[in-house]
């Protein structure tokens, strides 16, 4: 084994189950077919099976470039199981929670193989040309890795690409295609979404000890012995921004809630506040708390602030245009105390990068898959909250 394959199976099975239990999966052995077929049937209502759309797109070869403008597939049982035992094979040897990866999935692609956005996100896992780059780079020791590995779903992932050669070469030098041909998907595509999912668990820890984060929350007044559910709520928002930059957010967040504790303090220092409880100055303190982080509560709070400040801006100008009208929202937003926001509504205003609350709709998604199917089945809702 060399050196890089043994830093990666350190990353799979050492280091992660010394940083919390948060990356300790739960692999969920009878995860059901019926959530990839609700996925593919309940997806992009607006277009019908058969009707041709610019999203859906046909690749000859993996060489080629994706020809848009094809009709919305009608999938065969067959297909849905082939995808299916695609994505609880790769997850499983991965050590991959599909119950975390499936409402993802879901809300970027429906889990149609051939499907790309109009900025040429591919196929089920809407995999961008950063993060088809961060896993060319380590294609090569998983690969390593895999082959060694004893785990049935290992070496079914094994035995099912040794005939593809196509699988275990770097995507991006081909192109989009060599994520959406049939000839070598659903698999490769999932397994670059399962590895990028792994390279964010990793970008999270590391991210997490660098950026002092765990002294951040002591600061803030946040019990810091429950980080662990951070993370796991990091690594959802990890796959929009890239998981470095979700602890970024995290960072500006806190060091934002931290400033107003700081300049509360220096008022609470006066004689007169030597009586009150620890409870009222945590209060008076905005203290960081679980509940800044629950993203099941949606966003009905902030979309109510939003429109007070249009009502008070149209008042004292009425004949606003839309887009000044827009803008000035946008800036009393950001000028708004973050120790009055949850990070929920921090991330819709600040969000550095992917898309303002992508972490919140994808909460939804994982409330609507488990209203169908029940809590902890195709989604868990306790991945978005913690716990």
């Amino acid at each position: 084994m060399n050196t890089s394959s043994r830093l990666l199976y350190w990353m799979l099975f050492g280091a992660f189950s010394l940083m919390g239990s948060w990356a300790h999966a739960h692999i969920e052995k009878g995860f059901p077919e019926a959530c990839i077929q609700y996925s593919l049937e309940n997806t992009f209502p607006a277009i019908s099976a058969g009707e041709p759309s610019n999203y859906f797109v046909k690749c000859p070869s993996d060489k080629a470039e994706p020809q848009r403008g094809q009709k919305r597939p009608q999938y065969s049982s067959y297909e849905i199981r082939e995808i299916h035992k695609a994505f609880v094979n790769i997850t499983d040897c991965l050590s991959i929670e599909p119950q975390a990866l499936f409402p993802k999935l879901m809300m970027e692609s429906g889990f149609h193989p051939t499907i790309q956005n109009p900025n040429g996100d591919a196929g089920i896992g809407q995999l961008t040309s950063r993060a088809i780059t961060d896993v060319d780079k380590v294609l090569g020791d998983y690969k390593d890795y895999i082959w060694k590995s004893s785990k049935p779903s290992c070496r079914w992932l094994k035995s099912s690409t040794t005939a593809r050669r196509g699988i275990w070469e770097a995507a991006l030098p081909k192109g989009k295609c060599s994520l959406m041909t049939r000839s070598l998907n659903p698999i490769k595509n999932l397994l670059y979404v399962g590895i990028f999912h792994r390279l964010n668990m990793d970008y999270i820890n590391s991210e997490f000890q660098r950026r002092h984060i765990p002294y951040l929350l002591e600061l803030t007044g946040f019990p810091v012995e429950k980080a662990d559910s951070l993370k796991r709520i990091l690594l959802g928002l990890g796959y929009n921004t890239g998981g470095a930059t979700a602890v970024r957010n995290l960072e500006d967040y806190l060091l934002s809630r931290y400033d107003f504790i700081q300049r509360k303090s220096h008022e609470l220092a006066n004689p007169i506040y030597l009586t009150l409880s620890e409870q009222e100055r945590k209060k008076i303190l905005a203290s960081v708390s679980e509940d800044d982080f629950d993203f099941t509560n949606g966003l009905s709070r902030l979309e109510k602030i939003k429109k007070s400040i249009k009502e008070n801006l149209l008042q004292q100008n009425p004949d606003m245009n839309p887009t000044d009208l827009e803008r000035s929202i946008g800036f009393a937003l950001r000028n708004r105390s973050s120790s009055q926001l949850t990070f929920p509504e921090w991330l819709k205003i600040w969000q550095s990068h992917g898309g303002p609350g992508y972490l919140s709709h994808l909460s939804q998604y994982a409330a609507k898959v488990e209203k169908k199917f029940g809590p902890g089945i195709c989604s868990n809702l306790q991945f978005y909250q913690v716990r």
